[in-house]
């Protein structure tokens, strides 16, 4: 998060190839507000009380998880297979 004329904003990694702003403000929004942003903008925060290293997942805890990782379509952006 970086504060910029006094406002925070979230700066959404390169990576991000959603529908909405890669900059956002998110101060005013109520927690029900920004999950209906996440489901629209197709992202997922982890929701922290500080953001220190020590509060963020484990690479191994998020390849666990529902991500799936390998070759990847280039006009669609579907994984064709898998690595393990």
């Amino acid at each position: 998060m970086r504060q910029i004329n006094l406002l925070f904003y979230c700066i959404a990694p390169q990576s991000y190839m959603g529908p909405c702003s890669k900059k956002k403000s998110f101060q005013s929004f109520k927690k029900e507000i920004k999950k209906a942003y996440a489901e629209e903008c197709d992202i997922e925060w982890p929701l922290y009380k500080n953001s220190r290293e020590e509060y963020l997942p484990k690479i191994s805890t998020l390849r666990k998880g529902k991500y799936s990782y390998g070759s990847v379509e280039p006009i669609t952006g579907n994984i064709i297979s898998t690595m393990k």
